[in-house]
C-alpha cells in the first residue's frame, strides 16, 4: 500500500473510533432543557441583616436596554422576589404578592431558585439586586442591572466595583442555571 492510502486508512480508523466513543468531554448537557432553574445568590461582605428588605427583580421582555433600575417602585413589569423579616415573596409582572417557597439565607448570601418555566422559559434576563431598609430608603444595590442567556450560559457573576462598605455591602450576584 502507498503512504497516501495508509493515511487515509488512519484517518478512517481515527474517525470511527472517535465516532463511536464520542467526545472525550463526556456528554455535554442540552441547554433547551425544560425544568431548569434559575438560581441567583446576592452575596454579601458579612451576614445580611434581616431588619432589611432584600429584593431581586427578573425582566424577562428580552430586551436588554429595558432591565430594572435600582427603585424598586419602578417594577411594574418585572418578576419580583423579595425577602423580608425571614419570608420570601413573590410577584408576577401586573400581579399580587404571594409566598415564596424558593428562598434560602446563608452566613453571607440571600439566594432564590426559580423554575424558568414559571418565568416562561425565557431565552434573555435581566436581573437586579436591591437591599432596602424597612421604610423603603435604598441601602445597597447593583449599580446597573445585568442581562444572562439562560439557554447559552450555566453561570455568570456579576461584581461590584462600587462596593458600599456599609451595614449591607453587596459584593456581586452570582446566577447558576441547573436542569
Amino acid at each position: 500500500m502507498s503512504q497516501k492510502t495508509w493515511s487515509l486508512l488512519l484517518l478512517l480508523l481515527l474517525g470511527m473510533s472517535l465516532g463511536i466513543m464520542g467526545c472525550a468531554r463526556g456528554e455535554q448537557p442540552s441547554w433547551e432543557e425544560e425544568g431548569g432553574e434559575l438560581i441567583i445568590s446576592a452575596i454579601f461582605a458579612s451576614s445580611p441583616p434581616l431588619d432589611y428588605v432584600y429584593y431581586f427583580a427578573i425582566d424577562t421582555d428580552e430586551n436588554v436596554l429595558t432591565g430594572p433600575s435600582s427603585n424598586p417602585d419602578e417594577w411594574a413589569n418585572y418578576f419580583i422576589f423579595r425577602m423580608e423579616k425571614g419570608n420570601f415573596y413573590q410577584r408576577e409582572p401586573e400581579g399580587l404578592d404571594q409566598f415564596f417557597t424558593g428562598g434560602t439565607v446563608t452566613d453571607n448570601a440571600v439566594q432564590i431558585t426559580v423554575p424558568l418555566e414559571e418565568l416562561g422559559e425565557p431565552e434573555i434576563v435581566d436581573i437586579m439586586v436591591v437591599v432596602t431598609d424597612s421604610a423603603g430608603n435604598t441601602v445597597d444595590n447593583l449599580s446597573r442591572y445585568f442581562s444572562m442567556r439562560p439557554g447559552l450560559q450555566r453561570f455568570y457573576s456579576y461584581s461590584r466595583t462600587d462596593a458600599s462598605g456599609g451595614e449591607v455591602d453587596l459584593l456581586r450576584v452570582e446566577v447558576e442555571v441547573k436542569s
